[in-house]
C-alpha cells in the first residue's frame, strides 16, 4: 500500500470499501412508586435482576451486545454494520429488545422483593440527558484504518458535531427564569473538551479512544460520544452516513481548521438554544456563521473531494444527496423535514400540548418537559417516539418485523460470531465472548480480528475441539 493510500479504507481492488459501523445506546433506568429503597437503589435491583435472568449472557446470537455499563446503567451496542440504514434499524429494534428485558427483570424483582417492588412502575428511557445533568448518550462507533491519525480528523469531526445539531439534536426543555425555553441538543450542555478520551464525564466532542475491537495493527476505531438517541431512522442512518462522508475526507488529508469555531464549546451551546437555525457563531478566523452554514460547507467540502477521488461507496453517494437536500429543505421551511428530524417533530408536539392545556393548573414548565420525557419512554408503556415508528410516520421506518424480530445478521464479523453462539446455545455449552475479539470455551479459543471476516476456515476445527 502506498504512502497516498495508507489512510484509505479500501477493498483488495483498490476501491472504496464499506465502514463498519455501529451504534452504542445507554438507557436511562428509572423507578417510581412505593420502595423501601430509594428510587435509584430500585432501579438497581431491577437491573440485577435483569441480568441475573439473562444469565449473565452479554454477546448474543443476534449479533449485538447487551450489559450493565458503569455498575448498573443498561446499554446495549449494535451488531457490526456496513449499511447505515441497517445499523438505524437496529438501535430502534434494540429499544423492543431492551424494553422486553427490563420488563422481565422488573418482574423478577417483584416476584423475589416483593416489600419494596410491589407498588412501583420501572421506567425505561431511551433519551440523552435529564433534568438533573445526569447525561448518558447514543455513541457512534467508525472503522478506519491505524494510519489515519487524530491530528487527520479531530478539526472535522469537531465543527461536524458542534454543528450537525441542527438536524441531529433530539430536542430538550431547558428551564429559565422565566419558564423555560425549546433547546435543540440535549447534549449540548453536557460536552465539556474538545477532543479526549473521557466517555463518562467530562465527554468530548472528538473522543480519543483508541480501542479497535480488530487488528489493532491495522485498524482504528473512531468513537462518537456527542450523539443523542433518536427515534428517526432516518436522521440516526445520516449520523452514521455523514461521519463515514466526513473521515472519506480527512483519509484524503482534507482539512477543516478554517471552519472551527473561536469556542467549540461554547458554539454548541449557542447553535442549540436557537431553533430558528439563525444564531451565529465566531470562527477562529474572526468570521461568523450559523450552524446550518456550517454543515453546508462541511458537506460541500467533504463531498467534492470524496467524490473527486472516487473514493465514496454508492450508499454513501445516496446519503450524501440525502444530506444535502436535508440542509436545503431545513433553510427553506424547517417544517418539511418533520418526518426526518427529532426536535421539530417533538416542538411541535409541546407547542400543541402547551396549547390544549393553557387553562390548566399544571405549570408549563412541566407540561412541556412531560411531553419531551415521553417522547422516549419504552417502560413502563411506549411512549410517543415509538408508536409514531410503529405507525411508520418516520422516513425510511422499519417495518414491525424488524422491530419485532431484528434483522438477520450482517456481513461482518458479527455474522460467525452469532452463529458460533448458536452453535452453543443449542448444545447448552458455555461460550464465552471478550471484546468481539475471542470466543473461548474451556477447551479452545478464537480470535477474531477480521472485522469484514463472516466465514473462518478454523469454525469447525474450532468447534470440534470444544465437543
Amino acid at each position: 500500500m502506498s504512502e497516498k493510500t495508507a489512510k484509505m479504507l479500501l477493498d483488495s481492488d483498490g476501491a472504496p470499501r464499506d465502514r463498519i459501523v455501529g451504534f452504542e445506546t445507554e438507557y436511562g433506568l428509572g423507578y417510581r412508586g412505593s420502595a423501601i429503597l430509594s428510587n435509584t437503589s430500585a432501579a438497581e435491583e431491577v437491573a440485577r435482576w435483569q441480568w441475573r435472568i439473562s444469565d449473565k449472557k452479554e454477546y448474543q446470537s443476534t449479533g449485538e451486545r447487551i450489559y450493565l455499563d458503569a455498575g448498573w446503567h443498561p446499554e446495549l451496542s449494535t451488531a457490526e454494520e456496513t449499511s447505515f440504514l441497517g445499523a438505524a434499524h437496529r438501535v430502534l429494534a434494540g429499544h423492543v429488545k431492551m424494553a422486553k428485558r427490563y420488563k422481565a427483570g422488573a418482574e423478577a424483582a417483584r416476584e423475589n422483593e416483593p416489600d419494596f417492588m410491589s407498588k412501583g412502575n420501572v421506567e425505561l428511557v431511551a433519551n440523552t440527558a435529564d433534568p438533573f445533568g445526569n447525561s448518558w448518550g447514543s455513541h457512534e462507533n467508525y472503522l478506519a484504518r491505524r494510519a489515519l491519525e487524530p491530528e487527520d480528523y479531530i478539526a472535522a469531526l469537531a465543527v461536524h458535531h458542534v454543528s450537525r445539531i441542527v438536524w441531529s439534536g433530539t430536542g430538550t426543555i431547558t428551564e429559565t427564569t422565566d419558564g423555560f425555553r425549546f433547546d435543540l441538543s440535549e447534549k449540548a450542555k453536557n460536552l465539556w473538551e474538545i477532543s479526549g478520551m473521557q466517555t463518562t464525564r467530562a465527554r468530548p466532542l472528538v473522543n480519543l479512544r483508541d480501542k479497535p475491537y480488530a487488528n489493532a495493527r491495522l485498524f482504528r476505531r473512531i468513537h462518537n460520544v456527542a450523539g443523542e438517541s433518536l427515534m428517526s431512522p432516518h436522521a440516526n442512518a445520516l449520523r452514521l452516513a455523514t461521519g463515514s462522508i466526513v473521515l472519506r475526507a480527512c483519509e484524503l488529508g482534507v482539512r477543516f481548521n478554517d471552519l472551527m469555531p473561536d469556542n467549540p464549546l461554547q458554539a454548541i451551546r449557542q447553535i442549540s438554544v436557537d431553533p430558528t437555525l439563525q444564531r451565529k457563531v465566531l470562527l477562529e478566523n474572526g468570521s461568523y456563521m450559523s450552524g446550518l452554514d456550517l454543515q453546508q460547507a462541511i458537506a460541500e467540502r467533504s463531498i467534492q473531494a470524496a467524490s473527486a477521488a472516487q473514493y465514496m461507496t454508492a450508499q454513501e453517494q445516496e446519503w450524501a444527496r440525502k444530506w444535502q437536500n436535508l440542509l436545503d429543505d431545513l433553510k427553506a421551511d424547517p417544517d418539511t423535514a418533520m418526518k426526518r428530524i427529532d426536535w421539530i417533530f417533538k416542538q411541535r408536539l409541546i407547542e400543541r400540548e402547551l396549547t390544549a392545556k393553557k387553562d390548566s393548573d399544571e405549570p408549563p414548565l412541566m407540561v412541556a418537559w412531560s411531553k419531551a420525557i415521553d417522547f422516549h419512554r419504552l417502560l413502563p408503556d411506549e411512549g410517543t417516539g415509538m408508536r409514531l415508528l410503529r405507525k411508520g410516520f418516520f422516513a425510511d421506518s422499519p417495518s414491525q418485523q424488524v422491530l419485532e424480530n431484528d434483522l438477520p445478521l450482517p456481513s461482518t464479523r458479527a455474522r460467525l460470531r452469532g452463529e458460533l453462539i448458536s452453535y452453543f446455545d443449542a448444545t447448552d455449552r458455555y461460550l464465552g465472548v471478550q471484546e468481539w475479539l475471542a470466543v473461548n470455551s474451556e477447551y479452545a479459543r478464537m480470535l477474531l480480528k477480521d472485522p469484514y471476516a463472516t466465514s473462518d476456515p478454523r469454525f469447525d476445527s474450532f468447534i470440534s475441539k470444544v465437543a
